[in-house]
């Protein structure tokens, strides 16, 4: 898979492309309110995480991840 955050303007927008056009309305705006509220607890920690006792979470859609599964038919 491919890390968000690694990836280019142009590639970021490829794929929300595939998105849009593979999943419903709904889906699709699920998964971008996950993406902001995930960007939200990176501003609200300072910027990406790292839970109590120095934990590694990472917070924002720079740490998601894509791919695709399975052979194509």
């Amino acid at each position: 898979g491919l890390m968000w955050g690694d990836m280019g303007a142009a590639s970021q927008d490829a794929w929300l492309a595939l998105m849009e056009a593979l999943l419903s309305d709904e889906g699709y705006a699920r998964i971008l309110a996950e993406w902001y509220a995930d960007d939200a607890l990176a501003a609200a920690s300072g910027g990406g995480g790292g839970g109590p006792g120095g934990g590694q979470l990472l917070y924002g859609r720079d740490y998601y991840w894509v791919a695709l599964i399975g052979a194509p038919s």
